[in-house]
């Protein structure tokens, strides 16, 4: 005897998402971004609670001079670990990556242009073309 063949669901079976080269791209830049940044700042840490065990006791004395260097260093620490979190957040297409990678991007483009010279080019341009690429591929985070 025929059995009918079984019915169609009728909802459509969920697309896998695909991530965008671009997406790919910024997350792994994010990501050695915060890693960088979290060096430095666990560097910094370092040099404040052992001064002369990473460079000359002559340099270390200048950022010892008060809790603002530690406290410095701690925020340096905190924001890198933030960045390679968003980094592995937006490859792993997750919205709470995007949001923070985007309030990040802005802090950086800030930070950038109130630490003239070096950080006007580098810090406010990169952070305004994540903002900007993030706001252009926002649909991909939904």
């Amino acid at each position: 005897m025929y059995a009918p063949p079984p019915p169609r669901p009728m909802y459509s079976p969920r697309m896998p998402r695909r991530r965008p080269f671009g997406v790919t791209l910024l997350g792994i830049l994010i990501i050695l971004i915060g890693l960088l940044v979290l060096f430095v700042g666990l560097l910094l840490v370092l040099i404040v609670v052992a001064p002369g065990s990473v460079v000359p006791a002559e340099f270390s004395a200048l950022l010892t001079v008060s809790g603002l260097t530690l406290t410095i260093a701690a925020i340096v620490t905190v924001v890198g670990a933030l960045w390679l979190v968003a980094g592995i957040g937006l490859l792993r297409l997750r919205t709470w990556a995007w949001a923070l990678a985007l309030i990040a991007s802005l802090l950086g483009a800030v930070a950038g242009f109130l630490t003239p010279p070096v950080g006007l080019g580098c810090g406010t341009i990169f952070g305004i073309v994540v903002f900007i690429y993030l706001i252009a591929v926002r649909r991909h985070f939904r």
